[in-house]
């Protein structure tokens, strides 16, 4: 049983309460006393002197308790628990019940899952809420997901949603789901109020570092006037040492590429808490189907990983769903990871060339044409235009998934703005600079730097010290596509050698950042920093990047001929480009994304198709149709949650008409470590977060933390008491002659 006051008064009620007394001992004031010969008859006994002053003291606490009453009404008390419960179960009560979602409740506890545990004890608890409660549900994952956005009294609209949640998946952000559940609630007026959390002791999903969320928590609670409760009740085992083996994210050396041309696949493995090395076995599935011939066996060191790599040759074009996969252990949900390959008939690249002779050979194009044409057995891999510069305009870029200007003087500002289009709307360009450069043409192109399509502005040709030689810094290769050219690789690409290449102007070589997904579908358009990719043993950029919008700009310092360079007489020239060209192409239609981001699929161009949505938790929910630029796009933005997601035409299953999708995350969640004392007490004491540490007692508490029920209304019933009492005394007093014998006795 508990009480406690809505609106605290006391010095007001103390000052109300003392009134009487005041004005009784004001009445007390002392008289000159006249004695006259019959007073003597007049005198009281002492035993009626002392019923006047019962009588007297009687009616000044009936007063006092009067005004006490009135005083502490205003202040609106309340009570809860032991008998005044039963004055609160026609008090409605609002309870939001958050559902963990992270992948770490998929293990099996009690021959059942952690997470079918905690849906199992929310059914139970609704089953023992009284009518007239009201709930809502909120499953928690990255960003936390409304089940049921405002409490509602139809609890068979609960079951139903507790039925649809998917399974767990990803990692969870616990503190936006309880900031979440609190703005829940204050949209309702309900004095009654409170939060529950089911979850396991995993302590990553409650993001205790994060003070900024804590303290918006902390504000949310301090608006209502009864702060709600927080409770967490949680589930499975409370063991910091869990054994566990996880794969990591999918790693491809192009996530578009064409048949015949092999992709290399890269994962890492990893045990966590393990008390020695263990091995493990890990298999290659193209949709769904294992490939036999590419399972590998690995040995683990104990908290440590080893990475494996698969390659692959794929022979139809199509789009195709790749999954590296364990031997399954406790925890389910790491011990795959997917990732999506989209395989095209072959690429469309437009070649400006800005040197073109009647010898071919001295053609600024020559090596690289050379190199698309040596390609494929059935169709070639590249599909190669070559046109002059004067020739390049919008309807040139139509279908082109990449274009190189090799050398080009300069271009005019309408050839500009159409390659800006072209690549904002997802297109590649490579700008190969050579001799025939007109420096200061190119940086008028651009009038606002930060704002513009070229990485970076021309100074002036330099060449190595006399001396040294110029070669490709090995370390310098850190983008994903560049890696398998380093020198451990035993490959001849940092062999080259440089004797020219252009300066440029530019404020920062940023190294490259892990490449992510495409941005929000927007019209906004986001334009990166420029990076420097590859640089020579001196430190001069050879190659710089640029994202700008859905596209990227690549600017190679040097032509891709012969006449500042050794390179395309490497063997690794052929590699290089292609890999540069799928690098480039692929930007349309990127596959794999991080959660929360868009998926964007391309369409055709004046094709009309309405395409579903198949994914976790999501059953045919639309696409949105969007035109960016010249390329429309089906889009779906509802990714909360890891896993496989499918555009389907018209919402059937044909060959054909799928088109896979995979919404990764950056799988923290297998780090199973659980709350520390320290980290509890930090959640109990500070974040004001009840921990209930057996889930059997979520149904009596539930029953028995009633809501407050307000004692306002009692107290003028007993004011309406006092006064009739009050009434009743005085009327005896008076009849009773005790108003003018106190008169008489007065001293």
């Amino acid at each position: 049983m508990s009480f406690g006051l809505l609106d605290s008064f006391p010095i007001i009620t103390a000052i109300a309460v003392s009134l009487p007394v005041i004005a009784h001992l004001l009445s007390k004031r002392r008289y000159q006393v006249v004695n006259w010969g019959a007073m003597q008859f007049l005198q009281l006994g002492n035993r009626t002197k002392r019923k006047f002053r019962i009588q007297d003291l009687l009616l000044l606490l009936i007063r006092m308790g009067l005004i006490a009453a009135v005083a502490f009404a205003i202040t609106r008390p309340w009570a809860s628990g032991g008998i005044f419960s039963q004055l609160t179960t026609s008090v409605p009560r609002d309870t939001v019940f958050i559902i963990d979602g992270s992948g770490s409740l998929s293990a099996q506890h009690q021959n059942a899952t952690i997470h079918q545990q905690a849906i199992q004890q929310t059914h139970h608890a609704l089953g023992k809420l009284p009518s007239g409660d009201r709930v809502a549900l909120i499953d928690a994952r990255a960003t936390p997901r409304r089940l049921i956005h405002s409490p509602t009294a139809d609890f068979k609209q609960a079951r139903d949603q507790l039925a649809s949640i998917p399974e767990p998946a990803g990692k969870s952000n616990l503190p936006l789901a309880i900031e979440d559940a609190l703005k829940v609630l204050a949209t309702s007026a309900n004095t009654g109020q409170k939060i529950t959390i089911l979850s396991d002791y995993q302590s990553l999903g409650w993001n205790l570092s994060d003070e900024f969320v804590w303290e918006r928590i902390a504000e949310l609670r301090r608006q209502f006037d009864t702060p709600p409760q927080i409770e967490v009740i949680p589930l499975g085992i409370n063991q910091s040492d869990q054994h566990n083996f996880s794969v990591g994210r999918l790693e491809f050396s192009r996530d578009m590429t064409v048949p015949e041309f092999p992709i290399k696949i890269q994962v890492r493995i990893r045990q966590s808490n393990g008390t020695g090395p263990a091995k493990r076995q890990v298999f290659l599935e193209i949709d769904r189907q294992r490939v036999t011939d590419q399972n590998q066996e690995v040995t683990l060191p104990p908290n440590g990983d080893v990475t494996v790599e698969f390659n692959h040759v794929f022979s139809v074009p199509g789009e195709y769903l790749i999954s590296a996969v364990i031997s399954p252990d406790e925890y389910s949900f790491d011990n795959r990871s997917d990732g999506v390959v989209a395989i095209t008939p072959g690429l469309p690249v437009l070649l400006v060339d800005g040197d073109s002779r009647l010898d071919p050979t001295r053609s600024e194009s020559f090596y690289l044409r050379s190199a698309f044409q040596a390609s494929g057995t059935k169709s070639p891999w590249i599909n190669a235009t070559i046109i002059q510069p004067d020739q390049l305009n919008d309807l040139q870029l139509s279908g082109i998934r990449a274009v190189f200007l090799l050398n080009v003087k300069s271009l005019s500002t309408r050839q500009w703005q159409a390659l800006k289009a072209f690549v904002r709307d997802g297109g590649g360009l490579v700008i190969a600079s050579g001799d025939q450069i007109d420096a200061a043409k190119w940086n008028q192109l651009d009038p606002k730097r930060e704002e513009g399509l070229l990485p970076a502005p021309f100074k002036k040709i330099e060449q190595p010290p006399t001396g040294e030689t110029a070669s490709i810094d090995s370390d310098s290769l850190q983008a994903a596509w560049l890696t398998r050219f380093r020198q451990e690789s035993n490959v001849d690409f940092i062999q080259s050698r440089f004797a020219k290449w252009w300066g440029v102007d530019f404020q920062t070589a940023a190294t490259p950042e892990p490449e992510t997904a495409a941005g929000e579908a927007s019209d906004r358009l986001t334009i990166s920093p420029t990076q420097t990719l590859i640089k020579t043993t001196q430190g001069a950029p050879l190659l710089l990047s640029r994202e700008f919008g859905q596209g990227t700009v690549l600017q190679l310092t040097f032509p891709l001929d012969a006449d500042w360079s050794t390179l395309p007489a490497k063997g690794d020239f052929i590699p290089f480009v292609y890999e540069m060209t799928f690098r480039l192409a692929g930007q349309q239609a990127r596959r794999n994304v991080d959660v929360g981001m868009p998926l964007m699929l391309p369409l055709p161009q004046h094709v009309q198709t309405n395409y579903m949505v198949e994914g976790p938790g999501i059953h045919n929910a639309p696409a949105t149709p969007v035109q960016r630029g010249r390329v429309p796009y089906a889009v779906f933005r509802e990714t909360a949650i890891p896993g496989i997601y499918r555009f389907t035409r018209d919402g059937t299953q044909q060959v054909g008409t799928v088109h896979p999708f995979v919404v990764d995350d950056d799988h923290a969640e297998s780090n199973l470590n659980v709350l520390t004392d320290t980290e509890w007490a930090r959640l109990t004491n500070d974040f004001q977060i009840k921990r209930i540490d057996s889930a059997e007692d979520i149904a009596a508490i539930d029953t028995a933390s009633l809501p407050k029920a307000e004692l306002w209304w009692i107290l003028m019933l007993a004011v309406l008491g006092l006064l009739v009492f009050e009434a009743i005394l005085t009327r005896r007093m008076v009849q009773g002659g005790h108003l003018s014998a106190a008169a008489n006795q007065m001293d």
